[in-house]
């Protein structure tokens, strides 16, 4: 895989949330890529969404209410050096809960990052092997953090909880032995 992207999380509960209220955390990523699989090339930017809502009682715990996701083609900009990006994408999503999911409808999803902090140049290599499975992973790319802000069907999202604009290149291998 090769190309440019960004990413971002955002979260609608206070940082010690009261029991009995119900948080929304939201992860959206876009990448336009060149991904080789089988011999072919392909060229696509997409966008993916996902929306977790759960409440949280007066100890803590977690309850599960929803979730929603999905993914679909997206416009994108990256300006160089990744100083800034926009994204918007419209695609169907799918909204599960505890007893079934189902169509979740159509989104459509605009975002935008601002470069935070210096340009940092990465290049990573891992290697794993634990029979049957082995793979090979490599990085070579520049990242950068950012702000993000967020709407999914005109509702705001707020800051962002963490957001990164990158262009990378990637390649991994996976392999299964005697499978």
């Amino acid at each position: 895989m090769a190309g440019s992207g960004a990413a971002a999380a955002f979260g609608s509960c206070e940082p010690s949330p009261a029991g009995g209220q119900v948080c929304t955390a939201i992860s959206i990523g876009v990448a336009s890529q060149i991904t080789k699989a089988d011999g072919t090339k392909t060229s696509e930017t997409t966008l993916s969404i996902d929306i977790g809502r759960f409440s949280l009682d007066s100890t803590g715990a977690f309850t599960f209410i929803s979730e929603t996701a999905g993914f679909g083609v997206a416009s994108l900009s990256v300006s160089p050096r990744l100083s800034s990006a926009s994204a918007l994408a419209s695609f169907q999503v799918i909204t599960c809960t505890v007893d079934a999911c189902a169509d979740g409808g159509t989104v459509t999803v605009r975002a935008s990052w601002t470069g935070q902090g210096d340009l940092i140049h990465d290049v990573s290599n891992v290697h794993f092997s634990k029979d049957p499975f082995s793979g090979n992973f490599h990085a070579n790319g520049d990242v950068r953090s950012a702000d993000a802000t967020a709407t999914v069907n005109g509702t705001d999202f707020g800051a962002s909880l963490f957001a990164s604009m990158f262009n990378v290149k990637t390649a991994a291998i996976f392999i299964c032995h005697m499978c």
